[in-house]
């Protein structure tokens, strides 16, 4: 347990329950946490369940890969659970990201997640695959926003394809150039063992060596002995240059290859990655809102190479100029203030 700073504190233990609350400014960081009261300060688990019997009032909640349930109501708050699903009764001007959310009740809420269950929603902003909703209604707030929007993404399937595509031919051209320098690098370390077992360049060497050492135990080198040397060496002055020449060519080489690797190693980290994105960008989307009482707005938003998914996003003020970017006509599917709504979506995916 770590607990230099008495505004924080960092648990190493499998699970930890606290009796009270999390005060303002303080922050809790730990496995498993058990929270039986209110939190205001900020809650960090690296895995395990998150449980807060009481409310998270402009606090933070975040859980690495592992689930969230918050008995009470959450307000001006952030709570995130990436992998994980999020459980919340109620929630009020709070941002919320995780794999799955379920909320009895969201107002003035942004929800970033790919599966969302929620009972009534009243100027949220939701986004994901599967969505949902028993009711959206519209009322006043201290959102700017007058409306319920659901963003829906969909793959720019030219601009994705174009960059696997792009990536493709690199990797071609790296691995010709990775082949090409492997081919040379052997050819040089098998030229370098051929000069080397060369006799008279073998007892050049061998006298070498046995000159260091008699210059390492302080013994004298008389003048015959080298003599005897430096004729050796002129006599295959050739090859000793040819050597110097390959072990220079060889350490490019080496330092060529390695680049090479690493290249050929973030290139189809890269490639994979996009066409990873086109698979999940391509799944089947579902929307669904049984009552509809005030005006819900549902929006698409194209998602190309270089652009992020929402989800993916965690700067808020980018998350919140994306937003904003959100509102021309063409981006609009349709909307609609009573009744109830049903979409569904399944983008071809060419891969």
């Amino acid at each position: 347990m770590t607990n230099k700073d008495p505004a924080r504190l960092d648990l190493n233990i499998p699970r930890y329950d606290k009796l009270g609350d999390v005060e303002h400014g303080f922050t809790l960081t730990g496995y498993s946490l058990n929270i039986k009261g209110n939190v205001y300060g900020e809650i960090y688990s690296r895995q395990g369940r998150v449980d807060i019997s009481g409310n998270v009032i402009q606090g933070t909640v975040t859980n690495r890969d592992g689930p969230i349930d918050i008995g009470g109501f959450i307000s001006g708050s952030y709570i995130e659970s990436i992998a994980g699903e999020v459980h919340v009764r109620r929630a009020e001007n709070s941002k919320i990201r995780a794999k799955k959310v379920t909320l009895s009740e969201a107002r003035n809420c942004t929800v970033l997640a790919e599966e969302v269950e929620i009972g009534f929603m009243q100027n949220t902003v939701v986004t994901g695959k599967h969505i949902h909703v028993r009711t959206a209604a519209q009322g006043s707030g201290i959102s700017e926003r007058e409306e319920n929007l659901v963003i829906v993404e969909v793959p720019d399937v030219d601009s994705l394809l174009g960059m696997i595509a792009q990536q493709q031919a690199l990797l071609v051209e790296v691995g010709r150039l990775l082949k090409k320098n492997l081919g040379q690098l052997q050819d040089d370390m098998a030229r370098k063992k051929t000069l080397n077992e060369v006799a008279r360049v073998a007892r050049y060497f061998a006298g070498l060596r046995q000159i260091q050492k008699l210059k390492q135990s302080g013994q004298k080198i008389n003048a015959s002995t080298l003599n005897v040397f430096m004729l050796e060496k002129q006599k295959i002055s050739d090859e000793l240059l040819e050597l110097m020449s390959l072990e220079n060519d060889i350490k490019q080489l080496r330092d060529a290859v390695r680049t090479d690797k690493k290249k050929l190693e973030e290139g189809m980290a890269l490639k994979s990655r996009h066409e990873q994105k086109l698979r999940d960008l391509s799944c089947r989307i579902n929307l669904d809102i049984l009552n509809v009482t005030g005006l819900t707005v549902v929006r698409k938003r194209i998602v190309g190479s270089d652009i992020p998914c929402l989800l993916d996003m965690t700067n808020s003020v980018q998350l919140r100029r994306e937003l904003g970017f959100l509102g021309d006509e063409q981006d609009r599917l349709f909307n609609a203030a009573k009744g109830k709504l049903h979409w569904e979506f399944t983008p071809v995916c060419p891969l």
